[in-house]
């Protein structure tokens, strides 16, 4: 008896160090629009007779151990328990089994009754801040759509198609053969502004990866990088009308509380800038104070932010009331801000 006990601790401890898991999954029950099919052998056959399909994405390493996510049991709740096993679920084809959305808050969550390759039954969360169905963080991606779309050029002249369109939250969005998603209204931005210069390709994907927003009491469009906001950060914002475009340089810190920032210093690799005594403005979000300052950037601000950019290392250091508040800026923060000095450039050369 004790050997056996050995035995069987022996077994479990390999099991955890292995990094295998007992996952309990909670499947939904409902009736699908059209019958299931199955073989004598009682194996599922995958039929979605022309409806929306989809499939679920390979994933970094990093990030494998962390399953597929927004495949519920239920939708009683913005969130769901559920998380499918990467090396199960990676690659399998599932169906929208509907349209419409079974439940919706109208304004930042749908669900939508799925069936996925090995006959099993979800409801998938949707959420409106990621771009619907298949917006940047969701872990599927289209493979066809329920309608006869025709493919076509994002923007003239561009390598990047539109290859499938779909409405969430009475949004359209643009399916990228690129597999990233466009809101209607940034696909007509984007256009807008593109078809004014001479480079319009260049322009129009590297607007790509911005947020852009139009005022029309001044018929101009204030464009940065599509990203959240760090708790930290230093970025671009360039805006543009009909005549002239124009830069400029923000810097700004998202906490729980008021630090009352007055000032910063950046460092890239053997360089450093030192800002004197600033006025931080400050804004009370939910839950959230956004302290910021943003001033037009002149030669001295593109020097800092091409210096950034370039570097191997950046750091931003805000100087705050009662302590020092540093960050490293990661890739990508270094890549958007590489991509906004570019947009600026190619922006300034109109049409001859």
């Amino acid at each position: 008896m004790g050997l056996s006990i050995r035995l069987l601790l022996s077994i479990l401890i390999l099991t955890l160090l292995s990094g295998c898991q007992f996952i309990r999954i909670d499947r939904a029950v409902f009736t699908p629009s059209s019958p299931l099919i199955y073989r004598q052998s009682d194996e599922f056959v995958f039929t979605p007779d022309g409806k929306e399909t989809f499939v679920l994405k390979e994933k970094p390493e990093t990030l494998q151990t962390l399953g597929y996510d927004r495949f519920c049991a239920n939708t009683y709740r913005k969130v769901c328990r559920n998380k499918l096993p990467y090396i199960r679920y990676v690659g399998l084809r599932g169906y929208f089994d509907s349209e419409k959305p079974v439940k919706s808050d109208g304004e930042s969550y749908e669900y939508y009754p799925v069936i996925l390759e090995n006959g099993e039954k979800y409801f998938f969360l949707s959420t409106k801040k990621d771009g619907g169905k298949y917006g940047s963080t969701s872990p599927i991606t289209a493979v066809s759509f329920n309608s006869n779309f025709v493919v076509q050029p994002f923007i003239q002249g561009s390598e990047i198609n539109i290859v499938g369109e779909y409405t969430n939250f009475d949004t359209t969005y643009y399916l990228l053969s690129n597999e990233k998603v466009l809101e209607n209204s940034q696909l007509k931005y984007i256009r807008d502004i593109s078809q004014r210069y001479s480079q319009r390709s260049k322009i129009a994907d590297l607007l790509l990866r911005t947020a852009i927003e139009y005022n029309q009491d001044y018929d101009s469009y204030l464009i940065q990088p599509n990203a959240f906001e760090n708790s930290s950060d230093v970025r671009l914002i360039l805006g543009v009308n009909k005549n002239s475009s124009w830069l400029r340089f923000k810097v700004s810190h998202l906490s729980d509380s008021k630090k009352l920032i007055t000032g910063f210093t950046v460092i890239a690799d053997n360089k450093q800038w030192h800002s004197p005594k600033l006025q931080f403005e400050v804004l009370n979000q939910t839950k959230k104070v956004h302290e910021f300052f943003e001033i037009r950037a002149n030669q001295q601000e593109l020097n800092i932010v091409l210096a950034l950019a370039k570097s191997s290392k950046a750091i931003l250091k805000l100087h705050a009331e009662n302590e020092l508040i540093d960050r490293e800026l990661q890739n990508t923060e270094k890549q958007q801000l590489l991509d906004m000095l570019k947009l600026s450039q190619l922006l300034s050369v109109r049409k001859t």
